[in-house]
């Protein structure tokens, strides 16, 4: 569910309500997620609800998304907080340039970072995040990435999808 409307003890109220049947105090297994822009969530959803989806749309530093999560971070553990990009605005690219807390601006494969490949290797200071994502990925479906020299891609074959699966394995490597 989206947290717009709704605020402060009324928006608490509602995922009261919502957690009866969603979230990890239904005991039903099933998910309870709020996806919020601008205005954080009061913390006292945090017991009902599984994960926090933060849009972080043209974020292009990974201490901006550390800010993000600083907001939240005294009642909110990092394996709740997803960051997520705006995958219908870059669809071409994975997201803006972005630049890791340490300077780096390239991914594990050489090529240009963008910031849905930073988010899903960006972890709060402190701890691992719940996950990354995307909104509208499924634009991604025809990317000429990596294969893009005119970004700098080093690589020469493209690859679908290009910016969530290499995000998926920066997140979550498989194994070797």
């Amino acid at each position: 569910m989206m947290y717009r409307g709704l605020q402060g003890e009324n928006f608490t109220k509602f995922i009261q309500v919502l957690g009866q049947f969603f979230g990890p105090k239904s005991g039903t297994d099933k998910l309870l997620i709020v996806d919020f822009y601008g205005q954080v969530p009061p913390a006292e959803t945090e017991p009902y609800v599984d994960y926090f989806v933060r849009q972080c749309y043209s974020c292009s530093r990974a201490t901006t998304l550390q800010g993000y999560y600083d907001q939240m971070s005294s009642w909110c553990p990092p394996e709740k907080f997803i960051a997520t990009e705006q995958m219908g605005w870059y669809w071409e690219n994975g997201g803006v340039a972005f630049t890791e807390e340490d300077g780096n601006t390239v991914d594990s494969w050489g090529n240009p970072l963008y910031s849905v490949i930073g988010m899903a290797r960006w972890n709060p200071e402190q701890g691992r995040k719940g996950g990354f994502g995307g909104y509208y990925f499924e634009y991604e479906y025809n990317t000429t990435r990596p294969a893009n020299a005119t970004l700098g891609d080093i690589e020469q074959k493209s690859i679908p999808y290009y910016s969530i699966r290499r995000g998926i394995q920066e997140q979550n490597p498989a194994n070797k």
